[in-house]
């Protein structure tokens, strides 16, 4: 497969993004967990930085929003009445259901929640849709979230489990199959390496994105997903 070309790239640390204007209603702002937010405005001002309207959106967790999982599992346990909105908001493909409603966008949309593994995942998919089925743009957000009961089970697994840098964390970026004045950097998925979850049981899967944000707006020259069979290059 040819390699495609990432357009634009946004993250959890980037600065200036407006909230109110990239998600316009109160009332869905309010429902929102902060990673709920967070991934879903930086998918929103991906499309708007690039210029291109995605024909697919595929978003990657690795274990969705925890903090909602939670919150709905102790309200069963110490509640009768119990609220809707954290199991609604903890399913795995709010973010792309929220950024499609958002910018009325009703192309596909695909969720891959595969542990650390999910964003090659959604490299590799993203990949294969511009070069085999005449897609032209993609948009891939990558996120995840660390709570204090994942880190105290992990820690119980495995003595040497260390807590992430950023307890949130997440990635956008708009994926084309031909190079444009706005292309940043292109990518090729070869033969695609497993990872052995055991040993990243913390590890965001947005981390993996974070990594190959950092490289490419940093301009450095050493690719940091080399060791998962994703061939990244600066332009």
């Amino acid at each position: 497969m040819k390699e495609v070309y990432i357009e634009s790239i946004v993250t959890s640390s980037s600065e200036n993004l407006d909230i109110k204007s990239l998600i316009p209603d109160a009332n869905m702002r309010r429902r929102m967990t902060a990673l709920n937010k967070c991934a879903t405005m930086i998918g929103i001002a991906a499309i708007k930085l690039s210029n291109i309207t995605p024909e697919t959106i595929i978003t990657a967790t690795g274990y969705g929003f925890l903090n909602d999982s939670e919150k709905f599992l102790n309200d069963m346990l110490s509640s009768e009445q119990l609220s809707p909105t954290p199991f609604i908001q903890s399913t795995f493909n709010t973010v792309g259901s929220n950024v499609a409603t958002i910018t009325k966008n009703n192309s596909a949309n695909i969720t891959y929640v595969n542990g650390y593994q999910s964003f090659a995942d959604a490299l590799l998919d993203a990949q294969m849709r511009l070069c085999i089925d005449d897609c032209k743009a993609i948009l891939i957000i990558a996120f995840d979230e660390v709570t204090d009961t994942v880190l105290n089970i992990a820690k119980r697994i495995d003595k040497n489990t260390q807590r992430p840098s950023n307890n949130i964390s997440a990635v956008a970026m708009v994926i084309t199959a031909n190079k444009t004045e706005r292309s940043v950097a292109h990518y090729s998925v070869g033969n695609l390496q497993q990872i052995n979850i055991h040993q990243h049981l913390t590890i965001h899967t947005s981390e993996l994105a974070i990594k190959l944000a950092s490289h490419i707006c940093d301009g450095k020259l050493d690719n940091p997903l080399a060791d998962y069979g994703i061939n990244v290059t600066l332009i």
